[in-house]
């Protein structure tokens, strides 16, 4: 097999002829060959990173569904105080953003009593009341950061499982941020008849996980 085309790495190349680590290193940094594109928003001269974002303009659009996102300073208040403060009505889709706490899955965040919860959450039940038992809180305009009660509905954990496979927004493969295999590594490990503690010292997994690809129970996406 081709060793890595970094210099100095002698390490056995496992995608875009770079090794893992090398691999995974451009990929974030955006100098990954054919990763030469500018970022699609005006003004920005950054390389794209991922849907023709720089990894700054990606980030705002993941976690507040707006490229131009711009956190509001901190505001002390009551719930519902905090909730209007920090929530942006004036937009062209109709949906509300909320400008407050974003967790990491792009989520509004806000504080009521001693507890955290979802902004969208707060906002179902502060227009229709309380959530029945074992039912949760749906985007209709599939926008995770839009609190608009209009854009909200009720439906079962898996109507909202259902909703995030419809979405494509369930993280799978090389985009989960722990992963160690790369597709180009699982087709090697389901093409090949080497041994699972071959490829487990080969890629740094377990065998377990060489046994869970080759079974179908993970990476089940890629195709050979």
């Amino acid at each position: 097999m081709a060793l890595c085309s970094e210099e100095g790495c002698d390490r056995d190349s496992v995608a875009r002829g770079y090794c893992y680590k090398h691999y995974r290193q451009r990929q974030r940094h955006g100098t990954l060959p054919g990763y030469d594109k500018q970022c699609k928003v005006d003004g920005c001269d950054k390389t794209s990173y991922q849907g023709g974002y720089c990894n700054k303009h990606y980030l705002r659009v993941k976690r507040y569904g707006d490229e131009n996102f711009v956190k509001r300073r901190i505001f002390n208040g009551t719930p519902e105080e905090v909730f209007l403060h920090y929530t942006d009505k004036k937009t062209e889709t109709g949906c509300w953003l909320y400008r407050g706490t974003i967790n990491s899955n792009g989520y509004g965040r806000l504080r009521v009593g001693r507890k955290n919860i979802y902004a969208h959450v707060f906002s179902y039940q502060r227009t229709n009341g309380v959530i029945p038992k074992g039912m949760v809180v749906r985007h209709k305009c599939r926008n995770r950061n839009c609190v608009n009660p209009e854009h909200l509905e009720i439906g079962t954990i898996r109507d909202n499982n259902q909703d995030k496979w419809r979405d494509g927004t369930v993280l799978r493969g090389e985009q989960v941020g722990s992963s160690k295999l790369t597709e180009s590594a699982v087709r090697d490990i389901l093409s090949s008849s080497f041994s699972a503690d071959h490829f487990a010292a080969k890629y740094n997994v377990k065998v377990r996980n060489i046994y869970c690809v080759r079974a179908r129970v993970t990476w089940k996406h890629v195709e050979v």
